[in-house]
Formats: structure tokens, C-alpha cells, sequence
């Protein structure tokens, strides 16, 4: 139904709070993560589990079983829109303006971490032509 992305993500591991906004944990401890919260890795790897989580934090768990049925993936969720929403079968435009907006989060985070991982790889590189001529 929906392509998957080109781009590859590292193995990063988000924690989704009730909002739907993954956040980056460089320790994270399961010990305090609230009851609202699951451990997943990056977005683009969710499987349809991970997506029905997901939806259960939003409190749109009635969407599950769509969203199983068509193996929704977390790289397929990023790529739904308003149209393909009502495909699926979300009939409520609220609902789908809830979820519209929660994906546009991600996309964003998903977005700022490719761009963060780029300024790394180019940082590595500067410091290696650095060790290079230094030899």
C-alpha cells in the first residue's frame, strides 16, 4: 500500500510518550518509564505491533485491527495521509486530524535526526582528513 522509505536510520531507541512524540534516550531506564510509555526503536522499523501501541497510547486502539489487517508498518505510518487515513478506515475526521497531526511529530523528529546523523558522519569525516594530512 504505502513505499518504504530509502533511508536508513540507525538503531537509535525512542520512547513514546502519551502524545505520540518519540523522544531520544541515551540511557534509558526502563524503571522509569511511566505506564504510558513503551520501548520501541526507530519509527522506521516499527512493525504492526509496534504501530497498535502506538495507536493505544493515542487512545485510537478502535484503529488496531485496520491497521493489522493491512500490516501498517512504522515506515508505512509515516507516509499515510488524510486520504489514505479514510482507505484504511478511519471515518472520524477528528480522528484522522489526531493522527495526521501525531505523524507530521514524527516525521519531523524523524527529520531532525537524519539531519543530526548527517552533521555527525560530515564532523567524522572533517577529522579524519585532519589525521590524514597530519601523517
Amino acid at each position: 500500500m504505502v513505499s518504504e522509505p530509502d533511508e536508513d536510520i540507525t538503531a537509535r531507541s525512542y520512547t513514546l510518550n502519551i502524545s505520540g512524540t518519540p523522544a531520544a534516550e541515551d540511557n534509558p531506564s526502563p524503571n522509569k518509564r511511566s505506564h504510558n510509555q513503551f520501548q520501541s526503536g526507530p519509527i522506521t522499523e516499527w512493525n504492526s505491533e509496534n504501530v497498535c501501541h502506538w495507536l493505544m497510547a493515542l487512545e485510537l486502539e478502535k484503529y488496531s485491527g485496520l491497521f493489522t489487517e493491512k500490516g501498517i508498518t512504522g515506515a508505512q505510518l509515516l507516509q499515510l495521509d488524510s486520504s489514505r487515513l479514510k482507505t484504511l478506515g478511519v471515518a472520524s475526521s477528528k480522528d484522522r486530524e489526531l493522527l495526521k497531526k501525531k505523524i507530521k511529530e514524527m516525521k519531523v523528529n524523524v527529520e531532525r535526526e537524519k539531519k543530526l546523523q548527517e552533521k555527525e558522519r560530515k564532523q567524522k569525516e572533517k577529522e579524519q582528513k585532519k589525521m590524514s594530512k597530519k601523517k
